[in-house]
């Protein structure tokens, strides 16, 4: 799945960044997966590597990282500091990772997940306003930190399964012609949440298919041959907590979901688990069956319905069919066939 989000304030977006984006709910027993810079415009202002609070704090108050000085020319106090996009990978896929202590998945994932970034970010805009002119011109760089995360918020304080990526990006992109940094134009990438959604399942599904494992389509997603969904279900605890409150009080569209998840969910605790901890944890409530099958996925080509491409493919059409995608990404992904 793909989530969007974005913060309105200097102080909100380094809250996050405290309070969600630099801590977990487990320690990784010395592997921790530290946030780190990419894309084009993080190149232009000297940003690479891991992501320091000091350069994060200085981006959220529209200052240049190393030198101080001011980016973009407005600074207004309620202007949109960062949109966060979140991609999930499938719970089966999860499973796999964590149950079936498949490390290559993670490889896999943040492939998929920066390979949708470019594509996103060649689709980059800045607003042009100078002699009366009121348009937009391709600029095609931002900045964005990418942080991994593993879990779930907690429930009953234990945290279940869920590879996902934070891709946070900075309202700010270069303009090439005037060189100049401006607020960036979001509208047509946000537009588009739905293909790039699609496009970004489709290349996961398509790395995971290369590593061995079979691709079944689950509605506008896919799942893992071979784990079965009552397996996914006893590891989405949330999702079942978040469906039953929904059905009790009679909601059913998805966005007004999305929001009780939030009024729902538990706080990070104090003291994290380690990465062992979880795993011993998440072990002991798999069945030996459930956990045979997790581990045999990865060779679960021979039971396949359908390979990667094939079983993604459906959902880039419908969004073609429903969306009005625009030309700039419609060219970039056939380029890919």
């Amino acid at each position: 799945m793909l989530f969007v989000n974005h913060t309105t304030s200097a102080c909100a977006a380094k809250d996050y960044f405290t309070s969600q984006l630099s801590r977990s709910d487990y320690y990784m027993d010395g592997q921790e997966i530290t946030g780190s810079w990419h894309g084009l415009a993080a190149d232009v202002l000297g940003l690479a590597g891991p992501v320091d609070k000091e350069s994060y704090f200085r981006l959220c108050d529209n200052l240049h990282p190393i030198t101080g000085e001011q980016l973009t020319p407005r600074n207004k106090a309620e202007r949109r500091i960062t949109y966060d996009f979140t991609f999930d990978a499938p719970k089966s896929v999860s499973l796999a990772f964590e149950l079936g202590r498949d490390e290559r998945i993670l490889g896999a994932f943040r492939g998929a997940v920066q390979e949708t970034m470019a594509e996103m970010e060649r689709a980059m805009m800045v607003r042009v306003r100078t002699r009366g002119r009121d348009e937009d011109r391709p600029s095609a760089n931002w900045c964005w930190a990418e942080f991994i995360h593993r879990t779930t918020r907690p429930v009953d304080g234990v945290p279940d399964p869920q590879l996902h990526c934070h891709a946070v990006v900075f309202n700010l992109s270069f303009d090439p012609v005037e060189e100049r940094w401006k607020a960036g134009q979001f509208g047509s990438v946000v537009r588009d949440k739905g293909y790039l959604q699609a496009a970004f399942h489709s290349r996961f599904a398509e790395r995971l298919s290369e590593l061995g494992y079979g691709i079944e389509r689950d509605g506008n997603s896919f799942r893992l041959a071979g784990i079965a969904r009552e397996t996914c279900d006893t590891f989405s605890r949330r999702t079942v907590i978040i469906e039953a409150e929904a059905d009790r009080l009679g909601i059913t569209e998805a966005k007004a979901k999305g929001e009780l998840g939030r009024r729902t969910r538990e706080g990070k605790g104090e003291i994290a688990a380690s990465i062992s901890e979880l795993h011993d944890v998440w072990d002991a409530r798999a069945t030996d069956a459930e956990k045979e099958a997790v581990r045999a996925a990865r060779t679960g080509q021979q039971t396949r319905t359908a390979n990667a491409v094939q079983a993604m493919d459906y959902a880039l059409l419908h969004c073609y069919e429903r969306e009005s995608v625009s030309a700039s990404l419609k060219e970039q992904r056939f380029r890919r066939f």
